[in-house]
Formats: C-alpha cells, structure tokens, sequence
C-alpha cells in the first residue's frame, strides 16, 4: 500500500496594491510512501507537468490555458528539486 501526500506553502495571495492584478503563488510539495517489510518508506515517484498543473487548478487558484483575456493564466512553472514546485498565477485586475 502506498500513499502520497501534497503540501502547499503558500508565499502570497491576492492583491499587493489597489488597482493591480492578484498574485497567487506559492511551492507544491509532493510526497510518496510505500509500506515494505521493514516499515513505511519515501518512494522515488516525481509528479509530471500535467499533475502539478491539476494540483495547482484544484488548491492554489484556477487559470485558463492557453492564456485568454481577461482570465487568470499560469505565470511560473519551476521545478525546484524532485517533488517540489514554485507556481505563480496571476488574475488580472478587473474593474
């Protein structure tokens, strides 16, 4: 049996100052675990583009792809090391 846990650290959310676009960014943490003979242990299993940007449609903010006008898109997609992530989306401001 194995299991998979996702950690979202948020960095910043919303507005920096009136009249700008929203920021949502923040890091993605995935880990995996899979029970041997000798107990509970961290598995090699590294998300894909695709799962990364589902996770971050489903906890972080929603974004359209490809970019449209007047709709939040997804600014940064960094892998940082194996099962981390930093994203950014931005939501344009909208009077």
């Amino acid at each position: 049996m194995s299991r998979v846990v996702i950690e979202i650290i948020f960095t910043r959310s919303g507005q920096p100052r009136p009249y700008a676009d929203s920021i949502y960014e923040g890091t993605i943490v995935f880990s995996n675990y899979w029970d041997s003979s000798t107990g509970e242990r961290e598995g090699a299993w590294d998300p894909d583009v695709a799962v990364v940007k589902e996770t971050v449609q489903l906890y972080l903010h929603r974004f359209t792809e490809p970019r449209m006008a007047m709709e939040p898109w997804l600014d940064l997609l960094e892998k940082v090391d194996r099962g981390r992530w930093h994203v950014r989306v931005i939501a344009p401001y909208l009077d």
